[in-house]
């Protein structure tokens, strides 16, 4: 029963690191939602099209993402290998805590290292506006926070009281 319970804890740990990894991320740069296309942008979800950017922006811009690329690339790959460690470390019998716990530990390692990577660059972007164009960023992320925890507060509300 133990041993059930470890691996099932192990498998929902994986599970959360690799979808809360891959909703961190959003839809890749440079693709159908890239600069000037409606992509994700800066305030997770403004489009970088709605600022109204200048050309030399828009190169500036991919100019960033260009030379960021590679960087991020290792540290994808990195979390990649991490996550496939951590799933071969739950599925193994009998179960090695240790080892799992360690490749759990390399998991979060990668993708803090996606996170500052995707944090760089947008902090790098966000410098290449205009002090107005950043006002809009940051007009979007905090109604973008404000509608986040409207959702929370009505789910708290819906959920059935013993759950609370």
């Amino acid at each position: 029963m133990t041993r059930f319970r470890s691996l099932t804890a192990g498998m929902a740990i994986a599970g959360m690191l690799a979808s809360g990894a891959a909703f961190a991320q959003g839809p890749r740069a440079g693709g159908p939602g890239g600069v000037g296309r409606g992509g994700r942008g800066l305030a997770g979800g403004m489009p970088l099209q709605s600022l109204n950017l200048t050309q030399a922006q828009q190169d500036l811009i991919r100019d960033i993402r260009e030379r960021s690329n590679d960087q991020m690339r290792q540290a994808q790959t990195r979390l990649r290998d991490a996550r496939q460690t951590l799933a071969k470390a739950t599925d193994t019998l009998p179960v090695n805590e240790a080892q799992i716990r360690t490749a759990a530990l390399a998991v979060g390692d990668a993708e803090a290292e996606v996170a500052i990577q995707q944090a760089r660059v947008q902090g790098e972007i966000f410098a290449a506006l205009t002090p107005a164009q950043q006002e809009q960023v940051k007009k979007a992320r905090a109604e973008r926070e404000a509608r986040l925890q409207q959702r929370e507060q009505q789910q708290d509300q819906r959920r059935p009281r013993n759950q609370q």
